[in-house]
Order: structure tokens, then sequence, then C-alpha cells
């Protein structure tokens, strides 16, 4: 930090980094839900979908398209705030 002050690029770096395929920004979640795409492939299958408050987070999504997975996310409204993502790999 210049003067110690953070500067706009410090900043943008820091939140890069956060958001990265690594970065700490929800790192326990993406673990949470690559674990349950785990047992799930351990049962013979090839898809998942997860309802979650967290599951339609961008930086998740983006992680796990990162790595591969074909990733749908779907919301319905009708009774309340209901969003769930479906994760593939087939």
């Amino acid at each position: 930090m210049a003067n110690n002050f953070l500067t706009v690029e410090e900043a943008r770096h820091i939140t890069a980094d956060a958001r990265a395929l690594q970065g700490e920004y929800k790192k326990a979640q993406t673990k949470r839900f690559l674990e349950s795409v785990k047992q799930t492939a351990l049962k013979g299958l090839t898809s998942l979908t997860i309802y979650d408050a967290d599951c339609t987070d961008q930086v998740i999504i983006d992680r796990l398209k990162k790595l591969g997975y074909t990733v749908s996310v779907f919301s319905d409204q009708r009774d309340g705030d209901s969003d769930s993502l479906t994760i593939s790999w087939d």
C-alpha cells in the first residue's frame, strides 16, 4: 500500500485474488459443493442439484465452470426465494 493508503489498483488485485479458483472468497462453500459432487459421483450419477443460499454466487459458478463442470442455475420465485444449481459432469 502506497503511503499506508489502499489504492484502487491494490483493491482490485486483492479482489481478483479472493475470487480466483483457489481464492478465499466462498472457498468453504465451493469445497462443500465439490464434496457433494464427489459423493454423488461415487453413486454412479453424473449430475447433482444443490438448493443452498450460496449456490447462485457467480464466483462459485465461475470456479465450477473453470474446473470443467456444466452448470445450470434455476430460480423459482413462486414460493419465495428458491434458487438451485445443477452441476453436471457427463
